[in-house]
C-alpha cells in the first residue's frame, strides 16, 4: 500500500511516496506544476481532470521516444494478489508525462477504455499523437478513482 506526504526542507516542498514503509520518490512539489510554463491548460474537478495540451509541443516532447522512456518509470501494480494496473514509480522534472497530467503514484488502469496488459500499451500513445484529439486515461490517485481526459489540439 502507498502512502504520500508532502514535506518542507529548506522552504522547499516535496511530495513524497512511500511504499510498505519505504520512500520509493521524493520529488520538489514545483516538478508537478511544470505544466504552467508551457502551452497546457490544466482543470482539475475532483474525480475528473481535463487537460489541453497543444499538439505541437506534445510531438515535440515526444520525438525523441528513447528520452521519454528514461524520464519516466512504471511498474506493475497488484492489490490482494489482483493486477490493478501500472504504478507510475518514477517521473523525472523534463517527463512529458508530467504535462499529460500523470503524476507519481499514479495507478494507471485503462488508457481509451482499453485495459493494460501491458507497460508497453503506455507508451504506444505516443506513437498515435498525430492520429488522435484526445485521450481518456482512468486511474487511481491516492487510492481514489480519477478520469484524466487529455485534449489535443
Amino acid at each position: 500500500s502507498f502512502s504520500f506526504a508532502t514535506i518542507e526542507k529548506d522552504k522547499k516542498k516535496y511530495s513524497i511516496v512511500i511504499d510498505n514503509g519505504a520512500v520509493v520518490q521524493s520529488v520538489p512539489k514545483k516538478q508537478t506544476a511544470q505544466a504552467a510554463n508551457s502551452g497546457v491548460k490544466i482543470q482539475d474537478s475532483g474525480a475528473n481532470i481535463n487537460i489541453t495540451v497543444p499538439r505541437d509541443e506534445l510531438k515535440n516532447d515526444l520525438k525523441d521516444i528513447n528520452k521519454v522512456l528514461q524520464s519516466a518509470r512504471v511498474a506493475t501494480f497488484y492489490e490482494d494478489g489482483n493486477f490493478v494496473g501500472y504504478r507510475v514509480a518514477m517521473l523525472k522534472p523534463e517527463s512529458p508525462l508530467l504535462k499529460l497530467g500523470l503524476k507519481v503514484g499514479d495507478v494507471i488502469t485503462r488508457i481509451n477504455g482499453s485495459e493494460l496488459t501491458n507497460p508497453a500499451a503506455l507508451f504506444n500513445m505516443f506513437s498515435q499523437v498525430d492520429d488522435i484529439s484526445a485521450l481518456n486515461v482512468d486511474m487511481l490517485r491516492n487510492n481514489e478513482k480519477k478520469s484524466l481526459f487529455v485534449e489535443i489540439r
